[in-house]
């Protein structure tokens, strides 16, 4: 008798688990599932400079240049994009969702290809200038920062003719997209050398 308990405790011990793991592996899917919802709406978005919440003005309807002020100042708000250009609302979430390794490790490493996809196109399309190809310049730094970039060198090649056509650029306006290109460089020398493009 006492043999046939045991092994019932043993079972029903084992249902729990398998009921918390798959509890566990749900909710992993959803978090999957919002990262990769975040990618599309990057990419639907098209990196565009505003957004309908920016475009309003005003504390109710969107975020003024003396509403960031105001945050700057009053509650110690420290924004690390702030001063150059605010970028969209899904740009925003993801340079924030990649500051972190924790963060970014909700990401799928096909979620991280389809991001760097964006990102290459992003900085291929856009011209010099744009405030929003510095912004993605950001995200890209982020991303090979915070991820395992070379588990897969996803577009490597592209992003390395990208990176040095924006280095090579002479206009003032780039002279920040030109900081952070040196920036990608310095930490990730072997990922980015010219030698690599041949």
């Amino acid at each position: 008798m006492g043999a046939a308990v045991l092994l019932l405790l043993l079972a029903m011990g084992a249902a729990v688990l398998l009921l918390l793991l798959a509890v566990g592996a749900a909710v992993l899917l959803l978090l999957a599932m919002g990262a990769a919802l975040l990618l599309v709406a990057v990419a639907a978005a098209g990196g565009g400079g505003g957004s309908a919440a920016t475009a309003g003005g005003g504390r109710k309807g969107g975020s003024t240049a003396s509403d960031r002020e105001y945050r700057n100042k009053v509650q110690g708000f420290k924004d690390p994009v702030a001063g150059h250009c605010e970028p969209n609302a899904l740009l925003k979430v993801m340079l924030d969702m990649f500051s972190d390794k924790a963060t970014s490790s909700i990401f799928y490493t096909t979620d991280l290809m389809v991001l760097i996809d964006i990102i290459h196109r992003q900085l291929s399309d856009m011209e010099a200038g744009s405030k929003t190809r510095t912004h993605y310049l950001e995200l890209l730094y982020r991303v090979l920062s915070t991820t395992e970039y070379t588990e897969h060198n996803r577009r490597q090649r592209e992003l390395t003719i990208c990176l040095s056509r924006i280095a090579r650029e002479d206009l003032e306006e780039s002279e920040r997209d030109r900081e952070l290109v040196a920036r990608i460089h310095t930490a990730f020398p072997l990922l980015f050398e010219e030698s690599t493009v041949i």
